[in-house]
């Protein structure tokens, strides 16, 4: 009796036999791997060199970047403070002990232009020592009652200096109602009676020197008494360096600016710095230089490559080698297991046997197997095919196809038949694109034929976006075999894909003919998702829907609904809206849409007759069908809520009118200076809506809110060019225009001509 062995095993017995294949295989695995190890080494220390310089360049890079921005932006600053301490308006704010509502105001317009130099100012105080107050962006208050006690604290401790001064990083809110945020100050101390105090924004700062950082560098910006201002190590941020080393290295050297090593051994950290002396700022960057950056993603790559080049190498090895040993094994296979071809061979004379038969045998099993692959694959098709058309024609098909019909009726011999429509959810769905889509049918088809295979009869219909149908033959009059299968297969697919499931299952039918009306119930079934949600199982059995002439849009309770927005009466509305969702749960799909889509036409209407501002869904038929009617029903109900405080607003306003309009033109009157002054600006200091509150003013005024504005700020320029000689500068300044550019087109645009050309024309008419 013959001995069977796996092709493994004849390997490896045939690898002890012949010493040529064993140095064959010993030689190029060798090779294979001494060419990785080469590789791998050089292209490993070229990329690690190559990051290493490329970190190098980033630290000094980040250093020069944030002092050049320094020297730019701070320094603008600065200059702006100390230009600002010779106003007259200025000396009176932080020395003078008489406090009056100018002074204020004059201090308001300070803060405000103050604020308005740079974007990374935080917030500013204006300290009065001699009555010890100060003003900040919300009022005037004792120092011993402002919230930024470690400011002061600080300023008791220093000594006045004409020189300014940057640093004491600190956690500060722009005022008691705001969160804290990180700042530094610059700090203008030159008299014991006064100082100002600009806190600039760390984090808009950083944000602007944009620290280029990584694992092996940390960036610092230090100011003179060793504090922190920024860093690209979070933690750092505030901390004191004058006890570090490598701080004391630094301000130890000469040179304000360049870099040394230090460190013990081959791997010393590289240490950049600079020095700005004018603001007393230490940049310094270290880079700790390591022998392996393993952060570098490349360094990964480069040993992937390798990997897979030696696992190439001996997926090749052992290729070549059944290659050689595949003429020999096919030999003995073929010998083993048929006699008629060892017949064959004994009775050939003058030929290769083992070629011969080897071949021979090779290509009648592989005919063979194509034969039957194509007979099972095209019987399979011709069922599928007679299925599609009787879920189409359903009627006469015993007539129409009567030899397909016979052969389906033999093969399917159970008792009923029923259609499966199974579904990825919507929301599944937009977790993949199409390809992924694809692939996930194929699961679901994979999935549930082996489900399906040892229990009922069945043909996979079909795959069409995004659902699989199946024709299902089987004797179970109560569905249960079919459900646990669908709910096994449910689970099954999310618990492994994370994806949702809904499926339809048809009515059961005995005859055929009846599949065109089965189908159309399945698919009847799979649409009461749209009631019960994603990952639901309908059986079109177990449900009760009426017949579409029954299906009649309820016009009672569609009044009922309107009737109590118009009441603003919320509980009715609810109620009501709650029993009209009641009646359409009912319908059909398409007639539960329909009947949401004439309901929200409805209120659409009635908000737009009451003017009320409600931002809606897109109202689309593709879009409402991948939601559920609970989330609709919901967001109605909350949008009827809405209409109605809006409405109930509107009628407790209408008496109040007259003293509305006084207030808001006292409002604008108020806020000519004001940038923002605008119908926005005006809504939420009434608290009205935009729409509401125009259409109020127009109806009492007979003019709009804007152009009242516009008009209002044309009188006080003419006034301010007619009859004084305040600057163009300081006229736009004082009516909130962001640039005198600005000021210039807003003035020509409503006038016709330029401010210099309408104050020109006054004088010499008042002459």
């Amino acid at each position: 009796m013959k001995q069977h062995h796996s092709p493994l095993t004849l390997y490896r017995q045939e690898l002890k036999k012949h010493s040529y294949f064993k140095q064959l295989f010993h030689t190029y695995a060798l090779v294979s791997a001494a060419l990785f190890l080469l590789f791998s080494a050089l292209i490993t220390y070229y990329v690690n060199d190559d990051y290493r310089h490329t970190l190098s360049d980033m630290q000094e890079r980040s250093i020069n970047r944030a002092y050049q921005l320094n020297q730019s932006v701070l320094q603008d600053i600065a200059s702006s403070c100390f230009k600002i301490m010779e106003d007259a308006d200025m000396s009176a704010l932080l020395y003078s002990t008489d406090y009056t509502q100018t002074t204020g105001l004059q201090g308001r317009k300070i803060y405000d232009q103050m604020k308005q130099t740079s974007s990374l100012i935080h917030s500013l105080y204006f300290i009065n020592f001699r009555t010890e107050t100060v003003l900040d962006a919300y009022n005037r208050s004792p120092i011993e009652a402002h919230y930024d006690q470690e400011l002061f604290t600080f300023l008791q401790e220093h000594t006045p200096n004409i020189a300014f001064y940057y640093g004491l990083p600190r956690w500060v809110s722009r005022g008691p109602k705001f969160a804290s945020q990180r700042v530094f100050s610059l700090i203008i101390h030159t008299s014991k009676l006064g100082a100002i105090i600009v806190n600039i924004d760390c984090d808009a700062y950083e944000e602007m020197i944009q620290l280029e950082s990584s694992d092996y560098i940390n960036i610092l910006e230090v100011c003179g008494d060793g504090d922190v201002l920024i860093s690209s190590d979070p933690e750092l941020w505030g901390t004191n360096v004058n006890d570090d080393d490598t701080y004391k290295k630094i301000t130890e050297r000469v040179s304000k600016t360049g870099y040394f090593l230090e460190g013990s051994g081959l791997l010393k950290s590289r240490v950049v710095y600079l020095h700005n002396s004018g603001m007393n700022l230490t940049y310094y960057s270290v880079f700790n230089q390591n022998a392996l950056y393993t952060s570098n993603h490349l360094i990964w790559v480069v040993l992937l490559y390798g990997v897979c080049f030696i696992v190439l190498g001996l997926l090749v090895t052992f290729g070549v080698s059944i290659v050689v040993y595949k003429p020999f094994r096919k030999f003995k296979e073929t010998i083993t297991n048929s006699s008629a071809l060892t017949e064959t061979t004994v009775q050939t004379a003058g030929m290769d046997d083992f070629t011969y038969l080897s071949g021979i045998y090779q290509n009648i099993t592989t005919a063979n197997a194509r034969l039957q692959a194509m007979s099972n694959n095209w019987l399979k098709e011709k069922d599928r095919i007679t299925l599609k058309r009787l879920l189409t024609n359903g009627s006469n098909a015993n007539q129409i196809y009567p030899q397909e019909y016979e052969a389906l009726n033999q093969y399917f011999c159970h008792a009923y038949s029923q259609i499966v429509v199974i579904s990825i959810d919507f929301s599944s769905r937009q977790k993949e694109d199409s390809g992924g889509i694809g692939l996930l049918r194929y699961s679901i088809s994979n999935v549930f034929n082996e489900l399906m295979e040892s229990k009922v009869l069945f043909i996979n219909m079909d795959m069409f976006f995004p659902n699989v149908i199946y024709f299902v033959n089987h004797d179970d009059a109560t569905n249960e075999t079919l459900r646990s299968i669908l709910l096994e297969g449910q689970k099954f697919m999310q618990s492994t894909f994370q994806i949702t499931l809904s499926i339809g299952v048809s009515e059961r039918v005995r005859d055929l003919d009846e599949l065109s009306f089965s189908h159309r119930s399945a698919q009847d079934a799979l649409n009461r998702r749209f009631l019960t949600g994603d990952g639901s199982i309908h059986f079109a059995d177990e449900l009760s829907l009426p017949s579409p002439a029954a299906e009649h849009y309820p016009y009672e309770l569609d009044s009922a609904v309107i009737a109590a927005l118009k009441n603003t009466d919320f509980d009715v509305f609810s109620n009501t809206l709650t029993d009209l969702f009641n009646v359409i749960r009912q319908f059909h799909l398409d007639q539960t849409i329909r009947s949401i889509l004439q309901f929200e036409a409805a209120m659409q209407r009635f908000e737009n007759a009451n003017e009320l501002m409600v931002q809606t869904l897109p109202w689309e038929i593709a879009i409402l069908t991948q939601l559920d009617i609970n989330t609709i029903q919901n967001y109605l109900l909350n949008r009827g809520k809405q209409d109605i405080e809006e409405l109930a607003e509107i009628k407790s306003h209408s008496s109040e009118k007259p003293e509305l309009i006084h207030t808001i033109l006292e409002i604008v009157d108020s806020n000519l200076s004001n940038p923002n002054l605008s119908v926005v600006f005006l809504a939420g200091e009434v608290h009205l809506s935009v729409n509401y509150l125009r259409s109020i003013f127009k109806e009492n005024t007979g003019d709009s809110l804007s152009n009242y504005i516009i008009q209002k700020k044309l009188e006080l320029i003419c006034h301010l060019l007619a009859d004084t000689n305040t600057s163009l500068q300081d006229i736009s300044d004082q009516l909130g225009f962001s640039t005198k550019n600005y000021f210039f087109t807003f003035f020509k645009k409503h006038m016709g001509t330029t401010p210099n050309e309408y104050r020109k024309e006054k004088k010499q008419n008042a002459q």
